[in-house]
C-alpha cells in the first residue's frame, strides 16, 4: 500500500498518525481498525480555551510558591519580576482591590510576579515583587484573591473565583 493512501484514511477518521508506519493490508482491513485510542486530529481546537482545576493558597509574603492546576494554559517561558500578558493574580478584597502580573491598562499597579515554570497544564507561580508589600499592596488572611489565565495562542480566558 502506498503511504498516501495510508495518509488519505487517516484523514478520513480524523486521527493523527505522526511518526507511526502502518501496513494496512487492504482498504476494508483500515476500516475496521477501531481509533478510539488515537488523539482525534481536533484536539487543538479543543484546547482553545483554559481551565483553572485549582489553585494553591496564597500567602501574605512576596515570596511564595503556588500551583495553578488546570488545561489548556499553553506553553510559556519562566520569567523573574515582570508582567505577563496571559496571567493575572488579583486581591478583590476592599481597600485593597489590586490586580497583578498582567500587562494591560487596568493593571496600573506596578507589582510584577515570578513564575518558576509553565506547561499546558501547571503553572508555578513563585512571587510578587515591584511594589508589592507597598500601601494597599498586600494580601491579608482570608482576602480573596482571583487567578486570570490567557490561552497564548487562542486569547480565551478562564477565572477563578474571587
Amino acid at each position: 500500500m502506498r503511504k498516501s493512501s495510508i495518509a488519505v484514511i487517516s484523514c478520513a477518521f480524523g486521527f493523527l498518525l505522526a511518526g507511526t508506519t502502518l501496513a494496512l493490508p487492504s482498504v476494508s482491513n483500515a476500516l475496521s481498525i477501531g481509533h478510539d485510542k488515537a488523539a482525534p486530529a481536533s484536539t487543538a481546537k479543543s484546547c482553545a480555551a483554559p481551565v483553572i482545576t485549582s489553585v494553591g493558597s496564597f500567602s501574605t509574603a512576596a515570596t511564595q510558591t503556588v500551583k495553578i492546576k488546570g488545561r489548556c494554559f499553553g506553553s510559556q517561558p519562566a520569567y523573574s519580576q515582570q508582567d505577563s500578558d496571559f496571567l493575572r493574580i488579583a486581591d478583590n478584597t476592599s481597600p485593597r482591590n489590586w490586580a497583578a502580573c498582567h500587562t494591560v491598562p487596568d493593571n496600573f499597579d506596578s507589582i510584577t510576579c515570578s513564575v518558576a515554570s509553565w506547561s499546558p497544564t501547571e503553572i508555578i507561580f513563585t512571587g510578587f515583587s515591584g511594589t508589592f508589600g507597598q500601601g494597599s499592596y498586600t494580601i491579608k488572611k482570608g482576602d480573596s484573591i482571583s487567578v486570570s489565565v490567557w490561552n497564548p495562542t487562542s486569547g480565551a480566558i478562564a477565572t477563578t473565583a474571587g
